[in-house]
């Protein structure tokens, strides 16, 4: 979980970062009206638009062995 100030750089830095196989889980706004939880490769999520500033927002990565 990263200050929803940070949302969106952490993002981008995740896609810059991590292998593009490497899977991850965005949850923003969780029990909200506009609650979105989604995972993907890092791979989609480089072709994915999103807006998660100053939204609560919980990042999980899915790494495999």
């Amino acid at each position: 979980m990263e200050n929803p100030f940070r949302n969106d750089q952490l993002l981008d830095d995740l896609k810059k970062t991590l292998h593009p196989n490497t899977k991850l889980c965005i949850a923003k706004n969780i029990t909200g009206p506009d609650e979105l939880i989604q995972t993907k490769t890092m791979a989609q999520w480089k072709k994915a638009k999103i807006d998660l500033h100053k939204i609560p927002t919980v990042f999980v990565l899915y790494a495999s062995a």
